[in-house]
């Protein structure tokens, strides 16, 4: 299975940090993505340091390795990243770059060829956008974490709008953690939560559906496009990663 995947940066007025890499090893695909985001004053500093601890322990993994095994250690990798997110949440408090129990909003992907390990804290969404009985929808993946699954049209269809970012805040300070495995043909979408209040439902089904982002160029323009429409919204602090499988 191949993985593309492009992303999108609002270049100003933007406290959020963003991480994507790929690694190939004999046609086994390897993908990592996060979104960070903080509050405070000191927000933007203290995300793009999770962002900066988070890169350097994907660089030091023994990729090859992992993909030969493709996937039997995806679960030792999930313990992994949790560990190296609550060490970088206690420097976080002692350098005083995140008060009291405040956290950084966490919205990440660690994918191995057909399986994946989505991780989510706070207000971000993870969705799946395809298309099922000649319709594109568009299904919350993070708020139905409760184990194991494919990740096709058979996930609950949840609202996303705007109105419903808060319900991201439900324990903003566990870190859910789920595997699953990847069909072909699937878009998703990683965002942060001020990216969905400058969009609509509509404008993701019709430019980021499986059948709109058929290569890498055409995902690249079109969620920029979306992007650059909610700038014009006056959102701020936007970030997003679009993944499709092939």
């Amino acid at each position: 299975m191949e993985l593309l995947s492009t992303f999108y940066y609002q270049q100003e007025n933007n406290r959020i940090s963003l991480l994507l890499q790929q690694y190939h090893y004999r046609k086994v695909n390897v993908l990592f993505s996060c979104i960070c985001s903080g509050r405070g004053e000191l927000a933007e500093r203290a995300a793009r340091y999770m962002t900066e601890q988070l890169l350097r322990w994907f660089r030091s993994l023994p990729l090859s390795k992992i993909c030969r095994r493709k996937g039997k250690e995806l679960a030792g990798i999930g313990e992994d990243l949790r560990k190296v997110i609550w060490r970088t949440d206690r420097e976080l408090e002692s350098s005083r770059m995140m008060a009291g129990r405040d956290k950084i909003d966490l919205t990440g992907i660690f994918c191995l060829q057909d399986r994946c390990l989505m991780l989510h804290r706070g207000t971000g969404h993870i969705c799946l956008i395809n298309k099922a009985f000649g319709r594109v929808h568009i299904h919350s993946v993070y708020e139905d974490m409760c184990g194991s699954k494919h990740l096709n049209h058979k996930i609950q269809e949840q609202d996303i709008s705007a109105e419903n970012t808060e319900l991201g805040n439900k324990n903003s300070l566990s870190i859910d953690m789920e595997e699953a495995f990847l069909e072909s043909d699937i878009v998703l979408l990683l965002a942060s939560a001020s990216f969905w209040m400058g969009v609509t439902e509509e404008m993701i089904k019709d430019g980021l559906s499986a059948e709109a982002v058929g290569t890498e160029e055409q995902m690249e323009r079109h969620l920029k496009e979306i992007g650059r429409e909610a700038e014009r919204c006056g959102g701020e602090n936007m970030g997003a990663v679009l993944l499709r499988t092939c």
